[in-house]
């Protein structure tokens, strides 16, 4: 014997402090089959949204305390609230409280008295337009999402990398801050792939992205409990190669913290699949305004420092300036154990 699944009809919010205007509504909107819920006051009925999470919501103008003008906004300004269809209700009918209404965030606008056997047809036509308005801002995210961001890691593609460094830039010129990009390449990690193959080497470079970003994290944690603005981001360029955009530092120093952080963090053992592997990475790093002023300069001379940092022995950090007092050659003993594991 088959079970059909039954979908849950759409859940009503009825906002009024006019009982029997809620038993009227509640009467006209189960009797076409939804669900419904009440609230008498605009308080309470941001309470009620909050743990119910309606589907549409019927909202009464004139109520005391928090009015529905005031309640519609708040609505919207709520997790979940953005899009929820609002019907607002009132015994005004001038012009200038329609536009109020709307000017709240309402979905639609009727006055008293209500015509009733129209009054489900509108919500179920307002939860119609909504659920097409969700699926078509799905697709756009879904679009977006594809044209931005990397489909392996989930970080920042090349593209969205470019445009915030090139909309950091701009704001770093003009408040005279500094910012940094780290250009990150890990070291051998061809001969991983050709070692333990392809799935295990994208499984590694999943794992390294999350590690980037728990160091990013880090950092802006601190930099909010310091009042910072920073905006950062962590990119995968392709293959294996990072870029990380630090910004609104006080010194190069910072970005230095930070790089040694994540290069720590790199070279700790990572455990794929029952499979110990070890890899480190090399870090090259160029700021603003030092050591360029434009997005595909300071690019080439991250990508410079990190190739500098190569030849260095790996498993460190350079920054574009060699006359920097900041640059640092940090071997770690990581690499030897890549022999043990006959991946050196």
């Amino acid at each position: 014997m088959t079970t059909k699944t039954q979908t849950r009809s759409p859940l009503v919010q009825i906002v009024d402090d006019d009982a029997t205007m809620r038993l009227l509504m509640r009467a006209t909107l189960e009797k076409s089959g939804f669900r419904v819920t009440e609230s008498s006051s605009g308080e309470e009925a941001i309470s009620t949204f909050k743990k119910l999470r309606p589907e549409a919501i019927l909202l009464d103008v004139l109520m005391p305390g928090m009015d529905g003008f005031e309640t519609c906004k708040t609505l919207r300004s709520l997790p979940g609230g953005e899009h929820i269809p609002i019907l607002m209700a009132t015994g005004l009918d001038d012009v200038e409280s329609i536009n109020k209404a709307f000017d709240a965030g309402a979905t639609d606008f009727v006055t008293k008295p209500i015509n009733w056997p129209l009054m489900s047809h509108r919500v179920r036509y307002m939860l119609r337009a909504s659920e097409a308005f969700l699926e078509i801002k799905e697709k756009q995210d879904q679009i977006h999402h594809l044209a931005f961001f990397d489909h392996l890691t989930g970080l920042a593609n090349r593209s969205l990398f470019k445009a915030s460094l090139e909309k950091a830039l701009l704001e770093c010129d003009k408040a005279h801050k500094k910012l940094a990009i780290l250009f990150l390449d890990l070291d051998r990690f061809k001969t991983i792939n050709d070692t333990l193959g392809h799935h295990i080497g994208d499984l590694l470079l999943k794992n390294i992205a999350e590690r980037i970003n728990r160091c990013i994290r880090e950092t802006d944690s601190a930099a909010r409990a310091d009042q910072d603005d920073s905006i950062n981001c962590v990119s995968r360029l392709g293959g294996d190669e990072f870029t990380i955009l630090l910004t609104d530092l006080g010194s190069p120093e910072n970005s230095e913290k930070i790089a040694r952080r994540i290069i720590d963090s790199i070279s700790l053992p990572f455990n794929l699949e029952g499979n110990k592997v070890l890899i480190t990475a090399s870090l090259g790093i160029s700021t603003f305004p030092l050591d360029g002023r434009d997005s595909e300069t300071l690019m080439k001379n991250a990508d410079a420092a990190m190739y500098q940092a190569k030849e260095r022995g790996r498993n460190c950090l350079q920054f574009f300036n060699k006359d920097l007092n900041f640059t640092v050659i940090n071997r770690l003993p990581v690499a030897e154990n890549l022999a043990d594991l006959g991946l050196d």
